[in-house]
């Protein structure tokens, strides 16, 4: 037996003063087995929920709560999915959720006005795992696409603040990204391709870009952004490779860039305006860079299998650069003033 529940939205006179909290309807269609379907719309205007579930024992919980034109669709058809979606007090909040295979699951809150959420989940059918999606936007103007494909892919994703776009996708199974961006004017593109992939980021401020692109497996991609306008990249195309950024302050870049196996590559920088890359191409190379000061600039390079560089400056508008080519090679560089 399908079940739903569906609470409208009411007309409300008050002191001779008409406020009329209209045309929040609701659609429900249900064709397989044991499917719940729960809306609940409280005094919205133009809130419409449309749920449509086709499998069997799927759930859905839509809750909108004084929204003005806040509209929620999801799409389920196979078995055994779950979906909440809560768009709390504010305006134009708009989720569209796709799950098309089984044993996906997605919680979804939304709070503030102008809040975008697409979300697509799809996995194979008879999978043992399903893929699963936690989301929290508050704010206004903030917008997150979300899409895993595959199975046991894990999204988490916070969004604080205004003007905040956060772009993912996951092609593959087992991956798993964890997103938190507070703050304001903030852009964040996170892509991963393959198995067993790991992503962490955080990022807090004013202006500031990342972009992460992962292709292959078992690769660790983590970012820390503190401060305004700062951009950092990382690219990993290969297997078991590890890159970190960490940056506090303004104005500043990082880029890493990793082509092959077991390479790892840190980046780390504190106050303003410092700009570092890492290049690696070939197998089980090491690189890292400190930088703390204003001004700097340290570049590594790195094309073989197991090679080993670090920079290491402290200042003001110090430059390093490093280049290996071979096997086991070892280069540091220090500079202070």
């Amino acid at each position: 037996m399908n079940r739903s529940t569906i609470v409208y939205g009411s007309i409300s006179l008050f002191l001779g003063t008409s406020i009329a909290w209209a045309a929040s309807e609701s659609t429900v269609s249900q064709l397989g087995l044991e499917n719940n379907a729960q809306i609940e719309q409280s005094t919205s205007s133009d809130a419409i929920s449309s749920i449509l579930q086709e499998g069997d024992q799927n759930s859905v919980v839509a809750q909108q709560y004084d929204s003005v034109s806040g509209e929620v669709s999801v799409l389920q058809t196979g078995d055994l999915n779950d979906a909440t979606i809560w768009q709390g007090a504010g305006s134009d909040n708009i989720l569209n959720l796709t799950q098309l295979g089984e044993l996906q699951t997605a919680d979804i809150t939304q709070e503030g006005s102008e809040n975008v959420a697409t979300i697509s989940q799809e996995g194979p059918s008879g999978a043992l795992s399903g893929n699963a999606i936690s989301g929290l936007q508050s704010g206004t103007a903030n917008a997150v696409e979300a899409a895993q494909s595959g199975v046991g892919n894990i999204k988490i994703y916070i969004v604080i603040g205004d003007f905040i776009l956060l772009l993912n996708a996951q092609w593959g199974s087992y991956n798993f990204a964890y997103e938190e961006l507070t703050g304001t004017n903030l852009f964040a593109s996170v892509e991963q391709i393959g198995n067993y992939n790991v992503v962490g980021l955080v990022q807090s401020g004013d202006t500031d870009i990342v972009y992460i692109h992962q292709d292959g497996s078992y690769n660790i991609s983590d970012i820390y952004q503190e401060g305004l306008v700062d951009i950092a990249s990382i690219e990993q195309l290969g297997d078991l490779n590890a890159a970190y950024i960490d940056q506090v302050g303004d104005s500043n870049i990082a880029d890493i860039y990793q082509e092959g196996d077991g390479n790892i590559a840190d980046i780390y920088q504190e106050d303003d305006l410092n700009d570092a890359y890492i290049g690696q191409i070939g197998d089980d190379n090491f690189a890292a860079i400190y930088q703390a000061g204003e001004g700097n600039f340290a570049s590594i390079e790195q094309a073989g299998v197991a090679n080993w560089a670090s920079i290491d400056q402290s200042g003001a508008f110090n430059s390093a650069s490093l280049m290996q080519d071979g096997m086991n090679n070892i280069a540091s560089i220090t500079q202070v003033n």
